[in-house]
């Protein structure tokens, strides 16, 4: 048993969580975003992390990771190398499509409940779980994607201090874009919520991801947030 780098990497930041398998807790975590110049060896050594577990939607990214843990004699690993994954529990066409997000949200789910799992992040991911199997999946367009290409797209548009608002209609340009894209974004989810309860039984919804906190008191009202999910996801697959 050892310290185990756990490894996010997304299309808007790569998150990494240092955790300890004996003792079951996270020691560390670094959060980088993909424009900024990522120095690994600030925070991964040889003799402090044993091994490398990744999830990863970005390749190029990846080999980057992977070749600086071959220089350091760091044993690195996607969560989809594991072999105890069983893809016949994804009810899809093509697994070979599959996320590596998906997959490690899935095995977060170690329970007998149904599940819908939204993920706020570069875009807006559902997914359905029922009876321990994957049953698909809702992409779209993420809060911040839709969001910034309308202000690089309208030229009188500035980027302000944007949250949910508690107003129907907006009294200025802030708000009102406020309200077309993050309230609109929440209700969005919350009718797709609605459609898969109407053909599917579900126990709980789930919203974790980076872009969660636009809309951290919304979900507290009804919902389960989660930020820790994908890393749970990871130790699981990684314990298989």
């Amino acid at each position: 048993m050892g310290k185990i780098l756990l490894t996010d990497i997304g299309n808007t930041s790569i998150h990494f969580k240092l955790y300890d398998e004996q003792k079951n807790i996270y020691l560390t975590e670094n959060r980088f975003y993909i424009n900024e110049k990522i120095k690994f060896s600030s925070f991964i050594n040889k003799g402090i992390v044993d091994e490398i577990v990744y999830s990863s939607v970005v390749p190029k990214l990846s080999k980057k990771l992977i070749n600086f843990a071959n220089k350091k004699g760091i044993k690195i690993r996607s969560i989809k190398d594991f072999k105890s994954i069983n893809y016949k529990k994804f009810n899809i066409e093509n697994t070979n499509e599959l996320g590596a997000d998906f997959v490690a949200y899935f095995h977060a789910m170690n329970n007998k409940k149904n599940h819908i799992i939204i993920s706020l992040g570069t875009a807006t991911t559902l997914s359905v779980i029922c009876n321990k199997k994957f049953e698909g999946a809702i992409i779209m367009p993420g809060i911040k994607t839709s969001l910034y290409s309308l202000i690089n797209k309208a030229a009188l548009l500035k980027t302000s201090n944007f949250h949910f608002s508690n107003q129907i209609i907006g009294k200025n340009t802030a708000e009102a874009i406020n309200i077309g894209s993050i309230n609109s974004h929440y209700y969005a989810i919350e009718k797709n919520i609605e459609l898969i309860k109407q053909n599917m039984k579900i126990d709980e919804v789930i919203f974790t991801g980076g872009n969660a906190y636009l809309l951290n008191e919304k979900i507290k009202e009804k919902y389960i947030l989660d930020e820790d999910l994908i890393f749970k996801g990871i130790i699981n697959i990684y314990n298989k």
